[in-house]
């Protein structure tokens, strides 16, 4: 691996370049309108700009081997279910599929670009994020329509997702609901381990905890907590930011998590909703689609599913681990495991470099919690984004430790 970017001051094209990777992180779900129902958003038209500026070079021939396999199994339980599917719903869900592969192919290549242009626009889109999220929840829901829906008649916010805001004030920020907020605060988390001062790591980490506390996602909450408190038990240099900032989610979420723990069993909760049914959708259909469920029927499975198992309420998978289950049946769980693996290995060998933010490589494991949308292009790019930001920490830990080496 390589960092081809300065660590100079940026020129006047690389501050361009900085602001349009802000932009597009920031406007990542506006929508300029509606193709046969599937959104096109700007997250869509910028990510192979992206990803072809953050990543080059050849990708890892074991991923390039997964690709190819995953893309056979796809054609090959089309041809198995084909008398029973919509060839136009097929298609659409196939190229999303194709989209999730091109950004799988091209986190895997093995030199990074631009990663300073990267992190300074990532500098940028905290603070605004953060500024316009606690703007939000301190406001409340249903007072400020600009507030609730900034992009007005260009967002592609659906009246259920309204509803779910109106009693509560969590703060949805740019994005399509809290939870996706809390995911782009995540995805943003490891620039912390590329910031030079201590002072600017307490600042940018207080800012997306903040950040995370305006959302009210349990799913960000939770997965803030665990990394914190991973990177405070088995990390040798303690961090006071970090511990304050676990002290304080402990006192806030103490009596939220154990409600929310409690209502997993509960149906028509949001935990049951991202859990239970889809554990219960996806065992019902594992015999009958053992290779894993076809594209393009996922919405009529989980309705037809859920009325059988009496779910009424669940009408899509909210999950991304279950979502890889059901949509690739037994080798579902091959693919996780992959997954789990590699974040696995990248967290040690950060920490055996002595980097006291290994636990950031496991990120990508707790992000695909977040949502079933793991085929959208929005969620694509941010993977991206959060995966290059852990991969140049490791750059960048392994050019410390080579410079201590000659030193000595």
């Amino acid at each position: 691996m390589t960092l081809s970017s300065s660590t100079k001051s940026l020129s006047k094209s690389d501050l361009v370049f900085s602001l349009t990777f802000a932009f597009v992180i920031v406007f990542l779900q506006f929508q300029f309108g509606l193709y046969r129902n599937f959104p096109i958003t700007v997250s869509l038209i910028a990510l192979p700009f992206v990803m072809s500026s953050l990543f080059s070079g050849d990708a890892n021939p074991v991923i390039k081997m997964m690709i190819l396999f995953s893309f056979c199994l796809n054609i090959i339980v089309y041809f198995m279910e084909a008398d029973n599917l919509d060839g136009i719903q097929w298609i659409q869900s196939f190229a999303l599929f194709n989209l999730t592969y091109y950004g799988i192919y091209s986190v895997s290549r093995d030199s990074l670009k631009n990663t300073t242009i990267l992190v300074s626009a990532i500098r940028i889109v905290i603070p605004v994020c953060f500024a316009f999220s606690l703007l939000q929840s301190s406001i409340g829901f249903g007072r400020y329509h600009w507030l609730d829906i900034p992009f007005g008649n260009f967002s592609n916010l659906n009246t259920h997702k309204l509803n779910s805001l109106a009693s509560v004030s969590r703060a949805p920020g740019f994005y399509i609901e809290p939870s996706y907020n809390a995911l782009v605060a995540i995805c943003l988390l490891p620039v912390v381990a590329l910031l030079k001062s201590n002072r600017q790591r307490w600042i940018y980490m207080s800012l997306i905890s903040l950040w995370l506390l305006a959302t009210r996602s349990f799913s960000g909450l939770m997965t803030m907590s665990i990394i914190l408190l991973l990177k405070v038990l088995f990390t040798k240099k303690k961090s006071s930011i970090d511990i304050f900032i676990l002290v304080i989610y402990a006192l806030v979420i103490s009596g939220y998590t154990l409600s929310r723990i409690e209502s997993i069993t509960q149906p028509g909760s949001s935990a049951y909703f991202r859990l239970i049914s889809p554990i219960k959708i996806y065992t019902t259909n594992l015999e009958k689609f053992p290779l894993g469920v076809p594209l393009g029927v996922r919405e009529m499975l989980v309705i037809s599913s859920s009325e059988r198992l009496e779910d009424n309420l669940v009408t899509s998978i909210d999950n991304g681990w279950l979502y890889i289950l059901i949509y690739f049946g037994l080798f579902g769980i091959v693919f996780l495991t992959m997954i789990m693996v590699y974040c696995l290995r990248l967290s040690l060998k950060l920490r055996n470099l002595g980097s006291e933010y290994w636990v950031f490589g496991l990120l990508p494991v707790f992000t695909l919690g977040f949502t079933g949308g793991i085929t959208m292009p929005e969620f694509i790019l941010l993977s991206g984004v959060m995966i290059s930001l852990i991969r140049g920490h490791l750059v960048q830990t392994l050019m410390l430790k080579r410079l201590d080496r000659n030193e000595v």
